[in-house]
C-alpha cells in the first residue's frame, strides 16, 4: 500500500516549483507516483476501464499539472494525492468515458441523423444522469428541489439555508469538475 506524506512538505516542494526550481519535479513526482497509480488503477475498474490504461492516464495527469493545474491546488481543500486523484478521473471521463458514451450515441444512429430539432436531449440528458450519479443523496435531494423546484418529500425535514448554500456550492463545484470547466 502506498505511503501517506506530509501536506506541508508538498506545499512547500509546489511553492519551490512554481518559484522556478525545476529540479524539485523529481522529488514531487517520485512522492506521488506510485500512489497515483493505485489511484488511477481503482478509478479504471470502476468505470470497467482496462487497467492497463492508468500510466496513459498518469502521463495526462502530469502534463496537465505541468501546463496549469498545480497553481490551481489549494492545500486548504485536501491533499496533493487527493487534488491529482480528482485530476486523474477528470482526465479519465475526458479521454474514455465521454468517448465510449459518443460511440454509443453513434451505434445508436448509426449514419442516420435524427431528423428532429432536439438531437443533442439525449445526450444531454445522459450526461444530466452521469452528473446525478456522483452525487451524495444530499446533493441528489438539493438538485431536485432547488434547480429543477420538484417539491420535497414529505417524511424529510427542509433543507437548512447555510445547508442548501453549502451543497449548492459543492454542486456548483462537482457540475464544473464534471464538464471541465476552469
Amino acid at each position: 500500500m502506498p505511503r501517506s506524506f506530509d501536506p506541508m512538505d508538498d506545499c512547500s516542494l509546489i511553492a519551490r516549483l512554481c518559484g522556478g526550481e525545476l529540479d524539485v519535479w523529481q522529488q514531487l513526482y517520485a512522492r506521488h507516483r506510485e500512489k497515483l497509480l493505485w489511484s488511477i488503477t481503482y478509478l479504471l475498474e470502476r468505470h470497467s476501464l482496462k487497467t492497463q490504461l492508468a500510466e496513459d492516464v498518469a502521463q495526462d495527469v502530469w502534463v496537465a499539472l505541468l501546463e496549469d493545474r498545480l497553481k490551481r491546488y489549494d492545500p486548504s481543500r485536501g491533499s496533493l494525492h487527493t487534488f491529482l486523484t480528482k485530476l486523474a478521473l477528470r482526465c479519465i471521463r475526458k479521454r474514455y468515458v465521454n468517448k465510449t458514451h459518443r460511440q454509443r450515441q453513434d451505434l445508436a444512429f448509426g449514419s442516420h441523423e435524427p431528423p428532429d430539432l432536439h438531437a443533442e436531449d439525449p445526450l444531454i440528458k445522459a450526461e444530466l444522469t452521469e452528473f446525478l450519479e456522483d452525487l451524495t443523496p444530499q446533493e441528489s435531494r438539493c438538485f431536485h428541489e432547488k434547480f429543477m423546484n420538484e417539491p420535497a418529500p414529505a417524511s424529510e425535514p427542509p433543507i437548512s439555508a447555510s445547508n442548501e448554500r453549502v451543497l449548492k456550492h459543492r454542486l456548483q463545484r462537482k457540475l464544473r469538475d464534471h464538464v471541465d470547466l476552469p
